[in-house]
């Protein structure tokens, strides 16, 4: 029993994540600091985006945000965003 623990233990501590991570992976604090919406849809799932804004004037930073609904957010920019 004591071979599969540590063979289990092992194989979980040397395994690499595939695809892009989050710089937040593990860190459940800043997590909690980034979602700004706690709201899911149906599935149970929240989005991640460029929040949208009303009138953005020239040099205002954007938001990114979370939403429950995919459709009002938009991809994320290569622009001046706040917190930057």
């Amino acid at each position: 029993m004591a071979i599969v623990v540590a063979s289990l233990g092992t194989y979980l501590a040397l395994k690499r994540p595939r695809g892009c991570q989050p710089a937040t992976l593990g860190h459940l604090q800043t997590i909690v600091d980034l979602i700004d919406d706690w709201a899911t849809d149906q599935s149970g799932r929240m989005w991640w985006g460029d929040k949208p804004v009303a009138q953005l004037e020239d040099n205002q930073a954007r938001h990114a945000g979370t939403c429950w609904d995919k459709a009002v957010l938009g991809p994320i920019q290569n622009t001046k965003y706040a917190g930057n």
